[in-house]
């Protein structure tokens, strides 16, 4: 996601944060000599978000966390924005219903299952998926946005489980 924006933002200083120093050391890498880029180990769901930053982005991670602490941090998202800042969240949303979560989880299991890597390599990223993995409603997560003070929240992108929202601080 960062190297996305690079592409549009240049000169843009980047606050990369993650939990995992691993994580943060292929960031160093792949940005290496570049100014301007701040690395934090640090949970983002407890620790200091710092700011105010212009955009804060997601990709792939809240949807790990708790109800609560999904809400809470959409609210500490909002805090750390400046005026007029926006939050885009490429993540993975649960259906509306039974029947589409159902869906979805069906149409990801058959695409997983086209991927060459052995049986117990599938078996155990399942596994991954089934104890992580903690999906709400994207209609829940948008009443979140806006609960947490986000004025223009909408979907850009949705393929089944995949989404991305954006959030615009007034």
């Amino acid at each position: 996601m960062s190297a996305y924006l690079l592409e549009k933002f240049p000169q843009a200083h980047l606050t990369l944060i993650d939990i995992a120093e691993n994580m943060l050391e292929m960031a160093r890498q792949r940005f290496s000599g570049r100014d301007h880029t701040r690395y934090v180990v640090s949970d983002y769901s407890t620790g200091d978000l710092g700011g105010p930053y212009t955009i804060a982005c997601s990709a792939l991670s809240i949807h790990h966390l708790d109800t609560e602490d999904k809400r809470r941090l959409f609210r500490r998202i909002y805090a750390a924005l400046a005026p007029g800042g926006m939050f885009v969240n490429a993540d993975q949303a649960d259906g509306e219903t039974p029947y589409f979560r159902e869906r979805y989880l069906e149409y990801w299991n058959a695409f997983f299952r086209t991927d060459p890597m052995t049986a117990s390599q599938q078996a155990e990223i399942m596994n991954r998926r089934d104890t992580f993995d903690k999906n709400e409603k994207l209609s829940d997560q948008l009443v979140w946005l806006r609960e947490a003070g986000f004025s223009d929240v909408d979907v850009v992108y949705r393929n089944r489980t995949f989404m991305v929202t954006v959030a615009r601080k007034n």
